[in-house]
């Protein structure tokens, strides 16, 4: 009956609400990691590459990345998790 429509349209619009505040911290973090890739002075024109065929434009990627992974695990003593 009514009860069960207003029920469930109350339900989609938790899903919703959910959906949009999860959607608003994954844009800041992505903000926050383009940011820092500026930061570090990554050059992101290398994602626009063809990483198929260009492999210095991928090596150079996984170089920055094995490079940030190296620092987080430097540094990890000094990272307080939850």
């Amino acid at each position: 009956g009514l009860d069960k429509s207003l029920e469930q349209q109350y339900v989609i619009y938790l899903q919703n609400l959910h959906n949009y505040f999860f959607l608003l911290r994954y844009h800041k973090k992505l903000i926050n990691y383009i940011a820092a890739a500026f930061d570090k002075g990554f050059d992101v024109d290398k994602y626009n590459d063809d990483l198929r065929t260009k492999k210095d434009s991928l090596d150079y990627i996984w170089l920055k990345y094995c490079q940030e992974i190296e620092n987080i695990f430097k540094f990890k003593d000094k990272f307080k998790f939850n």
